[in-house]
């Protein structure tokens, strides 16, 4: 049989296994009351009924390993329905024939059925079951069986009668318990089915719910009409640095107070009836006591029938918003500096030249001795220093990006190391040293302006070992977070590093080590890390500066992104 006969495998095995217990249960009842009362009668024989024990406990044990281990659950079903008609139609018959008060098995049969059976089909078992009492009462009526106790009792015509419309009873009593039995079953199971879609349903809803609340970049803090917290997902937990567990279920006032007062107080004046509040800036206190900058909407849940609720609060991070803001002031800051940088080394550059070629001149043509031929020299040596630093500002003024291609950076650095161990500035005592091992890196960048940052890079190295000491350059990838990309992958950025033993960063300089004009150095125009990093900012990247004890670390970050896709499998 197949599924047009039975409700379902798991609710088959169920109706099974509760069957197997329940005949095991009356049959044991049955025949020992049986045994009792029919002990006493000689014209019985009480072998058949211990027989009939026998049988049932045996076929109670397979059954029941059968229900629990086997596959065939729906053939088991049909078997085990159809031997225990058979076998309730021969206790009967050995109880008293038709007369049997145990013809009352079919029903518990037809019950026990419609557990797992469709109506049709258990209206189908009573029919057998009516079936097989009719061929009991025909045969023990025609003498093929022959009654199982009293035999006179068939010869009178009217208990034959009585006992022909008791078997017409019994059959419309199965009929009627099948249906009754069937409907409520079916109902009882239509509900079942119903009950567990609909938690399966709230489950999934719940599921979907909580991916959601987790998947979000923003912070979401949920509260009742109590300020008792309800939800408050993962990126609430990074901004407050603390977890979801610590404050589901406890008052908002009592946990937050302290990380954000601001936000408490946005949420109870909502709670008490205050307007929503669309947007908003306010500081979170994180747990590792550090202020974080957030933006932040609260509006109130509201009922069906209109009553407050609850509050949602939902609020960003701004630090990466900050950071950008600062960088482009930063960047204004300097394309203002550059503006004003071009135009005044215009304006001193040519007269600077007509000064230079004028001493340079008079050196020549003039017969000069002692003291003039210093002074001489020293304007013509003034003069290429200021040359210098006009040229400075040019470069400052004019760092756009305007020739970008494909650059090797393993080969820059080796062009450029060789060039700057020829440099006045490297000593005898100074080692420039590239990491074994780097990475081949293809970026889309300005090949000169990039040789540029790297020049200045190590000339800053230089400066500060005047002692002596050791430049290690080394390449590598880096993963940059993807929290402030807006995307799900990492970026992938070149991170060149130039790591040098040295004097190391002054505290008071490392606030304004990239500030154009600002430097420590004796003779130094403070625009050398100023330009390198302007260039840098120009193709997207960062320079990071770290002070170590003997030494300085100075890392460029270049994006990966802008690259080809055939310069990628490169890199």
């Amino acid at each position: 049989m197949g599924r047009r006969f039975f409700r379902g495998e798991e609710t088959t095995r169920k109706g099974l296994i509760t069957l197997i217990w329940v005949r095991m249960a009356l049959v044991t009842v049955i025949i020992g009351l049986g045994i009792a009362i029919l002990g006493g009668r000689e014209e019985l024989s009480l072998e058949p009924l211990f027989a009939m024990l026998a049988i049932t406990t045996v076929l109670s044990v397979v059954y029941l390993l059968g229900a629990l281990k086997g596959e065939s659950l729906r053939f088991q079903a049909t078997a085990q329905l159809l031997v225990d008609i058979g076998l309730a139609t021969g206790m009967i018959h050995y109880t008293g024939g038709v007369g049997s008060p145990f013809a009352l098995l079919y029903v518990v049969i037809i019950t026990a059925g419609s557990a797992f059976l469709f109506l049709r089909v258990t209206i189908l078992l009573a029919l057998l079951s009516s079936a097989s009492y009719a061929l009991l009462l025909a045969g023990e009526q025609s003498g093929i069986l022959g009654p199982y106790g009293d035999a006179a009792a068939w010869s009178d015509p009217v208990i034959g009668r009585a006992r022909i419309l008791e078997a017409t009873l019994y059959g419309v009593t199965f009929l009627c318990v099948a249906v009754l039995s069937g409907y409520l079953s079916f109902r009882v199971h239509r509900r079942g089915v119903d009950l567990r879609d609909a938690r399966f349903r709230l489950r999934q809803a719940h599921l979907d719910t909580d991916q959601i609340l987790r998947a979000m970049s923003s912070g979401l803090l949920t509260v009742d009409g109590d300020g008792i917290v309800v939800h408050f997902n993962h990126a609430a937990e990074e901004i407050f640095g603390v977890s979801a567990r610590e404050i589901i279920g406890k008052r908002c006032r009592d946990l937050l107070r302290d990380r954000s007062l601001a936000l408490v107080t946005m949420v109870e004046g909502i709670l008490a009836g205050g307007a929503d509040v669309r947007r908003r800036e306010i500081t979170v206190i994180h747990s590792a006591g550090e202020p974080v900058p957030v933006g932040v909407s609260a509006s109130a849940l509201r009922s069906d029938s209109g009553t407050l609720a609850g509050v949602v609060a939902i609020f960003q991070d701004l630090t990466d918003v900050r950071r950008m803001e600062a960088q482009i002031r930063h960047a204004d800051r300097l394309a203002a500096i550059g503006e004003l940088s071009a135009g005044i080394a215009h304006e001193i550059r040519n007269p600077l030249a007509t000064i230079s070629g004028s001493i340079q001149v008079l050196q020549s043509e003039l017969a000069v001795e002692g003291e003039q031929v210093r002074l001489l020299g020293l304007i013509v040596k003034e003069s290429d220093r200021l040359h210098r630093i006009v040229e400075d500002f040019l470069d400052f003024a004019r760092t756009g990006p305007a020739h970008r291609g494909k650059i090797d950076i393993g080969a820059i650095l080796e062009e450029q190391v060789r060039l700057m161990k020829n440099h006045p500035l490297c000593r005898p005592t100074i080692d420039i040293v590239l990491a074994d091992e780097m990475p081949r890196v293809e970026l889309f960048a300005d090949d000169e302006q990039i040789r540029r940052v790297f020049a200045n890079l190590m000339v800053n190295a230089l400066e500060a070992m005047p002692a002596g000491g050791t430049l290690t350059i080394a390449v590598r990838l880096h993963e940059e977070d993807a929290g402030g990309t807006g995307t799900d992958a990492p970026a992938i950025e070149a991170a060149i590093e130039f790591r040098d033993t040295g004097e190391g960063i002054a505290p008071e300089a490392a606030d304004y080590l990239f500030r154009p004009f600002m430097t420590t150095k004796k003779g130094g125009t403070g625009l050398g890390l100023a330009i390198a990093q302007k260039i840098v900012l120009s193709h997207n990247g960062r320079i990071e500066a770290v002070g170590e004890e003997g030494g300085s670390v100075f890392t460029v970050y270049l994006p990966c992104d802008g690259v080809p896709a055939e310069m990628a499998e490169s890199a």
